[in-house]
C-alpha cells in the first residue's frame, strides 16, 4: 500500500474505534441536540439559573440580550455564539472549539452586554445603563432577530424574513447519509460514516477533517485503505453534491478542501461496496470515480 496515500492517518485499533465512537456520539447529538446545553438567563421566555451561562436557545429576539460569558447555540449543537469576558463576540465550532468569526472587540475586560435592539441593530455595550457601544451591526430594521443557524451562519433577519447581516460562515447542509451509500444532497458531518453492507468497510469523515476508508478488523482495529489527506485542515462537512461531485468543505469561508472532480454528473451517488472499493456512479450505472481499493 502506498504510504503517501494515507499520510497523516494514525493506524491501528485506536483510530477505527475512535472513528466509530465519534459516529455514534454525533448520531446521538442529532437526536437530542439540546441535551448538553445548560440553561442561562432568560432569552425567548426560557427559565433561568444564574450560575449557568449557556442559554437553551438559538436566537435573540428584539430586546433580548446576552451578558458577559453567555452564549446561544445552534439547534444541532454544532455552533455557539459567545460574548467573552475579554469583550469579543465569537462564533465557535463546538466540536473543536475553533473560532469561525469574531467582532474584533477583545480588550474590553469589563461587564459587557450584547443586545438585539428593537430598532434592528445588534449592539455590544460597555458596562452600566449609559454604557458606550463598542460594536454595532448597522442593520436598523425594527423587529429584526438574530439566529445561530445549523449551517454555521449567524444571520440577522428582518420581520419579512429577508437577511440583512451575516457572519458568512455557512457550510452546506443536508440529510445525514446512512447505510452503504450517499445519495445526492446527503452529508457526512464530523464523526459520521457509512458502511458496506457486509460490515467490513467504513467510509468516515473524521473529527480531524480527514475522509478515510477503513477495512474493519475488529480483532486488531481498522486498516486505512484510502484517505483525502485533509486532516489538520478546517473541519466542516463532506457532501455528495447534486452536480455529482463529492466535496469536503471547511469553515470559515466555505472553502473546498478536497473534491472528486466529478461535477457535471447530476444525480450521481456514492457507494461503499463489499469488495472494499468506494465508487461514485452516474444514474445510468457508469462509474465516474473510485478509491481503487478493491480487496482480493
Amino acid at each position: 500500500m502506498d504510504s503517501t496515500l494515507i499520510a497523516g492517518i494514525i493506524t491501528g485499533g485506536a483510530t477505527i474505534v475512535a472513528a466509530l465512537i465519534g459516529a455514534y456520539v454525533a448520531a446521538r447529538r442529532r437526536q437530542r441536540p439540546d441535551q448538553d446545553n445548560e440553561v442561562g438567563p432568560t432569552v425567548g421566555g426560557q427559565s433561568t439559573t444564574p450560575q449557568e451561562n449557556i442559554i437553551k436557545a438559538d436566537q435573540l429576539n428584539p430586546d433580548e440580550q446576552l451578558a458577559t460569558n453567555q452564549s446561544i447555540t445552534s439547534n444541532n449543537g454544532r455552533f455557539r455564539l459567545t460574548l467573552q469576558a475579554d469583550g469579543n463576540l465569537v462564533l465557535y465550532s463546538v466540536s473543536d472549539h475553533r473560532a469561525l468569526w469574531s467582532s474584533g472587540t477583545q480588550g474590553f475586560a469589563v461587564s459587557l452586554r450584547l443586545i438585539m435592539q428593537s430598532d434592528g441593530n445588534l449592539v455590544i455595550y460597555g458596562p452600566g445603563p449609559g454604557g458606550q457601544s463598542v460594536w454595532v451591526s448597522d442593520t436598523g430594521v425594527p423587529g429584526s432577530r438574530l439566529v445561530v443557524q445549523d449551517d454555521g451562519n449567524v444571520v440577522i433577519y428582518r420581520p419579512d424574513g429577508m437577511p440583512v447581516w451575516a457572519t458568512d460562515t455557512w457550510i452546506p447542509t443536508g440529510t445525514a447519509a446512512q447505510g452503504d451509500d450517499m445519495q445526492p444532497g446527503e452529508v457526512l458531518n464530523p464523526g459520521e460514516a457509512i458502511n458496506s453492507e457486509n460490515g467490513q468497510y467504513t467510509f468516515v469523515y473524521q473529527v480531524d477533517g480527514n475522509l478515510v476508508l477503513y477495512r474493519v478488523l475488529f480483532y486488531r482495529g481498522g486498516t486505512p485503505l484510502w484517505a483525502s489527506n485533509t486532516d489538520g485542515r478546517p473541519v466542516g462537512v463532506c457532501i455528495m453534491q447534486d452536480d455529482g461531485d463529492l466535496a469536503i468543505y471547511g469553515q470559515p469561508g466555505r472553502q473546498v478542501l478536497w473534491d472528486s472532480a466529478t461535477e457535471g454528473n447530476p444525480g450521481s451517488r456514492l457507494v461503499a461496496q463489499d469488495d472494499g472499493n468506494v465508487v461514485i456512479y452516474r444514474p445510468d450505472g457508469m462509474p465516474v470515480w473510485a478509491t481503487d481499493t478493491m480487496q482480493p
